[in-house]
């Protein structure tokens, strides 16, 4: 006789084998359980889960990204508050390893965690991965939104060498003077968006000099100023508040200049998390179509899993070499 707990599989049998009334009972409720719950909300769970269903992203980066999104990732951190070993002692040694003497990433010197380790390491291997990670992220968004309605639009990123913008379909990596034509050219150099885009002034226009050069120019023109930036899965809000005051002084020129401005934050978890303010802003006034947003969603969601894959694996390759870089304040994620 076969039995009524019986399940063949993972999916279907066990959802019919649930009540649909079930309950927690009393279980505690964890910390991190109660952290995701307060985001759930903000959470494009279908994008953010996409590395279930990729077969080229290893089993093992679906781990790391696992462990850190539920604050499991090993670390100097962990091993100081369990009293436990970071490291294994070395094979051969005479005595086991001691229990860690302080919570220190053995690279930097900054205070260690999952995150320190996806994003705050200051070791400069560990920072240029950081940075390219960043980088291919604003490049995928860039050619999304150059594909869509804002396609032939004056575009600026700031993620690239300037030799390559003609390769990528961009108009350069700084400002151009006309945008902002009373701000000095050294402050004018300082003003780095991820990408910028001139809706209204189509690249062709721009070549031949035909830009906005009145206030009332400018003012039938919208500028949209693009932040892209990582955070820590669990906390959005505060890079949120961040990112969006990184550029005032860069809206309020524009402004003063005339243009219409729209200023657009698009923040990715470093554990692959996907917010749902990403396609909305993508869908709304980026003028990007359904099924362009989705795909780029889904490359974004791949991509952080597979750096953070690499940043692990490079952090473990690194303290295992006993070659820290040179003692640095930890940063933040950029």
């Amino acid at each position: 006789m076969e039995s009524t707990y019986y399940a063949s599989n993972l999916t279907g049998d066990v959802k019919k084998m649930v009540h649909d009334r079930c309950s927690r009972g009393l279980s505690d409720e964890g910390v991190y359980e109660r952290l995701w719950s307060r985001v759930q909300l903000k959470v494009d769970e279908r994008h953010s889960s996409h590395m279930w269903d990729d077969a080229d992203t290893p089993f093992a980066a679906i781990g790391n990204v696992l462990r850190y999104r539920w604050g499991n990732l090993w670390s100097k951190k962990l091993a100081y508050r369990f009293r436990r070993p970071y490291a294994a002692a070395r094979p051969g040694a005479p005595t086991a390893a001691p229990a860690a003497l302080d919570s220190k990433c053995p690279l930097c010197g900054g205070e260690d965690s999952g995150t320190h380790i996806l994003a705050g390491c200051q070791h400069p291997t560990i920072k240029s991965l950081v940075i390219r990670r960043h980088n291919e992220a604003v490049r995928m968004l860039q050619r999304t939104v150059a594909g869509g309605g804002l396609g032939g639009c004056v575009t600026i990123m700031d993620a690239c060498k300037a030799t390559e913008c003609e390769q990528l379909g961009t108009d350069g990596t700084r400002l151009h003077q006309w945008m902002l034509p009373d701000v000095p050219e050294e402050i004018l150099n300082k003003m780095r968006p991820d990408i910028l885009v001139a809706e209204g002034v189509t690249q062709a226009q721009a070549a031949d000099g035909r830009h906005p050069r009145t206030p009332e120019e400018r003012g039938r023109c919208k500028v949209h100023v693009v932040e892209v930036g990582y955070c820590q899965d669990l906390d959005m809000d505060n890079k949120m508040t961040t990112k969006q005051q990184q550029h005032a002084q860069l809206v309020a020129a524009l402004q003063h200049a005339g243009w219409r401005v729209r200023h657009h934050t698009i923040l990715l978890g470093v554990g692959g998390t996907i917010y749902r303010h990403a396609s909305d802003a993508l869908l709304g006034s980026l003028r990007v179509e359904r099924a362009p947003c989705a795909a780029v969603l889904k490359k974004l969601h791949h991509h952080a899993v597979r750096s953070a894959h690499e940043l692990v694996y490079t952090r473990r390759l690194l303290e295992r070499s006993r070659q820290p870089g040179p003692g640095t304040r930890p940063g933040a994620v950029r």
